[in-house]
């Protein structure tokens, strides 16, 4: 299945696109993001969730080198609130291939796990080592 992609964001360690008319943004990362870069890409990520009404997103971090405690606060904490409040139901995330950011990342999904789903939530999100599951998922 070919996808058309509609690019939002294409920095050198941050890609975001809007995968056709699935509803999809995927968003990409590279390496270490410094914090205020990524606050600002994740925040213009919400404002195109609510302007198109995006309801899932996958975030591949297959690449990703580090997620500091802060970046993990904001995004278990802050984004996946706001994502929430603008109406997106599911996560999918690719887990690093890099053992250091597989530790970031995986302590965002226990926390996200912990605060933000449960009986009372209408949020999904799973973590994959792949993006055929990954996508297999999603859609």
């Amino acid at each position: 299945m070919v996808i058309e992609e509609k690019v939002l964001i294409d920095e050198k360690n941050y890609h975001a696109v809007i995968l056709g008319e699935t509803g999809v943004i995927k968003l990409t990362t590279k390496g270490f993001i410094p914090y205020n870069d990524f606050v600002r890409n994740a925040e213009q990520v919400l404002k195109e969730v609510e302007k198109h009404r995006i309801k899932k997103v996958i975030t591949d971090n297959r690449y990703c080198k580090v997620l500091s405690k802060e970046h993990q606060e904001y995004i278990s904490g802050q984004w996946v609130k706001n994502f929430t409040q603008k109406g997106g139901v599911k996560i999918a995330v690719v887990m690093p291939e890099d053992v250091f950011g597989k530790m970031g990342v995986d302590a965002v999904v226990q926390t996200v796990h912990t605060v933000h789903t449960g009986d009372d939530s209408t949020l999904e999100m799973r973590a994959f080592d792949n993006m055929k599951d990954t996508e297999d998922w999603i859609f």
